[in-house]
């Protein structure tokens, strides 16, 4: 059980034994403004890390707060609560006026309700000086006793109200003196209101609500009624980017509140980092992903703004160090052509923020962001190769360029870097023409040869983690996650190559008992090398899904969706940073039903990973809609294209196939696929016949090798190397492959070194000095 459960795509909790306040972010207009509902019937009003005022609300006298019998819902951009009081019902719900900053209130059917409102505030219960102003509040951490808390008097110092044309408000002159105007708050509703000391209080039957004007409503007040309408249309639009009908109804719930949480993280024209912690700007990490739903203004928008900051000059030589040898020097070739000087310091973030779009531009096809994009690129790959590349070895370091780099630095070429450039030259290939297209094809082609020749390790079907720059130049075979899901994000891989590195984790690195995976088993475990991060684990998902593995995809996605609901915040995918819901929105949209648009070559490919336990699956964004059945394919694009739908076949045989301009069945791993194009066209229906349904083929599992290796490809040659996990595929007669996986135990010769290590030194033994100086 999690405490909370999915109902229609929506969140619920009932009569919790523990219920909490505040617990329940709803965003405004885009801006650092935000409500705190949850699940009591509480409201307040914040900015950044200030309350603008919380409202309690009576009902017959009593606060609707401590009332036992309490339905919390939640959808995006609105939570409603369902109250019962002995022969009383009804309900009481929250939401955005409409793009304005505030809240505003509907009691359905008519109810009559009193209010107070009352707290501007700089000063928060757990009051920390290491925040900075530009975090929210944050219950998981520095503000954990506002779930707690109902209201704290010292809100109320400074306070003071007044009315204007009879509207009642409240304002703090220190508050106000960093917010201006929108540092006043006003109450309208349908009933009575008065105000005195810095507090309101009023009555409302159907509508109250709690305003900070702003610019864009011209500083005027609209009826509660007309807020209320507002943010329901605002819930509706929010709602619409990214919509699921699955038999996991967790997934459903959780894409839901994905939607809410990166349109609440859209500040124009940037992302935040996160709607809680890190309420601020940043170039990259995997937060870029508005063109997933279809919003491909705010992709262009934000690659607008990072183009602009990028260093064209070519002034800065030379890529230093600083003195401890950890971070670039300030005036190394690191911050000079190519850089994008804003919101990133000394961070390569730009890594993830050019692969998100290329992402972006291949989503929209749009001549102006493929202009952007492809001079963007250009000077971002001249300062790759000049520094991670200078040697021109085709394998690149990486630094601080994601998360978990914070606190790890592999100048001898590691796969994050590596394999973020090729797919970027793979891109700019496709950006440019002539004789720069053939120079950009034959560089990605070296840094495909080198991450073969140098990071994979064949006998186990994997990539290190990074070679060394010095000494013997060893390969690190304890690789992290990234070395499981990036090459098959990145292209590099076969159907073969997927299966083997997407399978890594599930052998080599810790999981939670939530079903999420530890990112690397590397110490010491300080901040972001190992952690248990669910950006990571949607990345891996994603690759399984791609590599043929819907049932290994489908558990990660469904783990972490169900630990969303399962935290004091209900779908929760924003903490510590909104990189949880860009990922678990593209592990769906992505993975789950791959979609997989190249509009710049006018093609689409619906490739849904779904299954076999499920028997139907719709998925809908602003961009298209795919209905999945076991006997056929619905999709429906905004924009048209040349569509390709590939289809696992859930059956012994497959019989007449209708809609389809041609077909073919092509081998996986498992069982066959029907690949089927549609031609060009906005909507496309597949309609397939079978017989006999089954599953694909699950991996077999063994600890000795096959006697036998007729009809079985063996990429690892395991013989040579018999220990330890081996993977290998047998061709079955329709012609599909079969995983068959292999424990072989221990390395002995790894084993007697661990044992030999740990015997105790002799007492008579002897220590001699070995020059090592020319090793």
């Amino acid at each position: 059980m999690t405490r909370y459960r999915p109902e229609d795509g929506r969140i619920v909790g009932e009569n919790l034994d523990e219920p909490y306040y505040s617990n329940r972010l709803i965003y405004c207009g885009n801006t650092s403004a935000y409500i705190m509902a949850g699940d009591r019937p509480h409201v307040r009003f914040c900015r950044h890390r200030k309350i603008f005022g919380t409202m309690r609300l009576f009902l017959d006298g009593r606060p609707l707060d401590k009332l036992p019998s309490v339905r919390m819902e939640y959808r995006p951009n609105v939570v409603r609560w369902d109250i019962t009081d002995g022969e009383k019902s009804f309900s009481l719900s929250v939401t955005t006026p409409g793009e304005e900053l505030g809240f505003v209130l509907h009691a359905e059917p008519a109810t009559e309700l009193s209010f107070v409102f009352r707290g501007i505030a700089d000063k928060r219960p757990d009051d920390r000086d290491d925040v900075g102003d530009d975090w929210n509040l944050c219950i998981f951490s520095y503000d954990e006793s506002l779930l707690k808390t109902e209201f704290d008097p010292a809100w109320l110092e400074g306070n003071v109200s007044g009315t204007v044309n009879g509207i009642c408000y409240i304002e703090n002159p220190e508050v106000g003196a960093k917010y201006g105007r929108y540092g006043r708050v006003y109450v309208v509703s349908d009933g009575t209101k008065t105000e005195k000391d810095g507090v309101i209080s009023g009555t409302f039957t159907r509508y109250a609500a709690a305003v900070s004007p702003t610019k864009k409503s011209g500083y005027g007040l609209h009826s509660a009624e007309d807020y209320f309408v507002s943010g329901i249309k605002r819930s509706k639009r929010i709602s619409s980017t990214l919509e699921t009908y699955t038999p996991d109804e967790y997934i459903d719930a959780a894409a839901q509140a994905a939607a809410a949480e990166m349109d609440g993280a859209w500040h124009p024209p940037k992302m935040m980092h996160g709607n809680m912690t890190w309420n601020t700007p940043l170039v990259g990490w995997m937060i870029h992903g508005q063109h997933l739903l279809g919003l491909h203004d705010r992709a262009l928008a934000t690659l607008k703004a990072y183009a602009a900051a990028q260093v064209k000059d070519d002034v800065k030589k030379g890529y230093g160090r600083n003195a401890s040898g950890t971070l670039p020097d300030g005036d190394s070739r690191f911050y000079g052509q190519g850089y994008i000087d804003a919101d990133q310091g000394f961070y390569n973030m730009q890594t993830q923020f050019f692969h998100q779009m290329i992402s972006a531009w291949r989503y929209s096809g749009g001549e102006e962001i493929r202009t952007i994009l492809r001079d963007a690129l250009r000077l971002h790959l001249k300062r790759e190769d000049e520094c991670f590349d200078p040697d021109g070895t085709g394998l690149y370091e990486s630094v601080v360029n994601t998360w978990p780099t914070d606190s790890v630095y592999t100048p001898g070429g590691a796969v994050e870097e590596t394999c973020y450039v090729y797919y970027a030259y793979k891109a700019l290939a496709e950006l440019t023409e002539g004789a720069e297209s053939e120079v950009c094809s034959v560089k990605a082609e070296k840094i495909k040869k080198a991450f073969f020749d140098k990071l994979w390790i064949k006998e186990r079907g994997y990539p290190g983690a990074f070679r060394e720059y010095g000494g013997g130049h060893r390969l690190h075979p304890d690789a992290w996650m990234y070395s499981a899901f990036l090459p098959v994000e990145c292209g590099l891989t076969d159907m073969f190559e997927a299966a083997q590195c997407t399978d890594y984790p599930r052998r080599a690195l810790k999981r939670e008992k939530n079903g999420l995976y530890w990112i690397s088993n590397w110490t010491p475990g300080i901040w972001s090398v190992r952690e248990c991060s669910s950006g990571e684990n949607m990345q891996l998902a994603i690759a399984r899904f791609r590599a043929g593995d819907p049932d290994g995809g489908a558990e990660i996605l469904s783990d972490m969706c169900r630990s969303a609901l399962d935290k004091a915040m209900p779908g929760e995918l924003t903490y510590p940073v909104i990189e949880s819901a860009v990922q678990t929105a593209r592990a769906i949209v992505e993975g789950l039903v791959g979609y997989r648009p190249d509009y710049p070559n006018g093609r689409v490919v619906f490739e849904p990973s779904i299954p076999a336990s499920w028997n139907h699956a719709t998925v809908r964004t602003l961009d298209f809609e795919l209905q999945y059945y076991r006997d056929g394919i619905f999709v429906k694009l905004k924009k048209p294209a040349r569509i390709t739908i590939r289809v696992r076949v859930y059956a012994r045989s497959l019989g007449c196939v209708e809609g389809a301009q041609s077909v073919r069945l092509i081998p996986g791993i498992g069982g066959m696929i029907l690949e089927a194009d549609m031609g060009y066209c906005s909507n496309a229906e597949l309609r397939f016949a079978t017989e006999r349904f089954c599953d694909f083929d699950k991996p077999e599992y063994s600890n000795v090798l096959p006697q036998d290796m007729s009809d079985i490809f063996d990429p690892q040659n395991s013989a040579a190397s018999p220990w330890g996990h081996h993977t290998m595929f047998r061709k079955t007669p329709e012609g599909s492959f079969r995983e068959l996986r292999f424990d072989l135990g221990e390395d002995p010769v790894r084993s007697e070194l661990i044992r030999s290590q740990r015997e105790p030194v002799p007492d008579d033994a002897v220590f001699e000095t070995v020059d090592i100086s020319r090793s």
